[in-house]
């Protein structure tokens, strides 16, 4: 076999899986005397709001619950990770409100014996971000999903469409 048909077989393996990744297409920064706040926004679809850039590392926003800290938001990417330091440095980032529907893919569930939270479901978004959302049964009955602090969608139909994909994957493994 050659170097370019072994080439050409990895590519057609395994480029889908990279086919799409979000761009950061714009962002907030904050400057304090320590540290640096930077939101972004990728393709106008969704934001990760309140990471924080100190002492050359760029730290993730986190949830708490009683005194424990939960890392709920995870970057998959290197190339907007740097994008993110790149910005929170630099003080500026270019604007570009094209919007492009999230792709989301659910990657795990995790049953909770909580009364409450009764599930973690960790999802891929855009293939730029994984983030742990949880189910949360209501009283009546019925169930929410409870994303991270500070993961937001930018448009209510791509929330929705998020959070119906999380809960028919949690009333199929109930």
């Amino acid at each position: 076999m050659t170097d370019k048909f072994l080439l050409s077989a990895f590519f057609l393996l395994f480029a889908p899986a990279f086919a799409y990744a979000a761009g950061v297409s714009s962002c907030k920064i904050i400057k304090s005397s320590s540290s640096v706040k930077v939101d972004l926004f990728f393709d106008g679809a969704f934001a990760v709001k309140g990471m924080v850039y100190r002492d050359g590392v760029l730290f993730m926003p986190s949830d708490g619950y009683g005194d424990r800290r939960y890392d709920n938001i995870r970057l998959l990417s290197k190339s907007v990770y740097q994008a993110a330091e790149k910005n929170a440095l630099g003080g500026a980032c270019r604007e570009q409100v094209l919007y492009r529907k999230p792709e989301l893919k659910v990657l795990r569930l995790t049953a909770l014996k909580s009364p409450g939270r009764v599930a973690n479901v960790s999802l891929t978004v855009s293939g730029v971000l994984n983030v742990v959302a949880g189910v949360i049964k209501r009283k009546n009955g019925g169930f929410w999903v409870a994303w991270p602090d500070g993961f937001v969608f930018a448009r209510k139909e791509d929330r929705a469409y998020a959070d119906s994909l999380i809960l028919s994957r949690y009333k199929r493994h109930e």
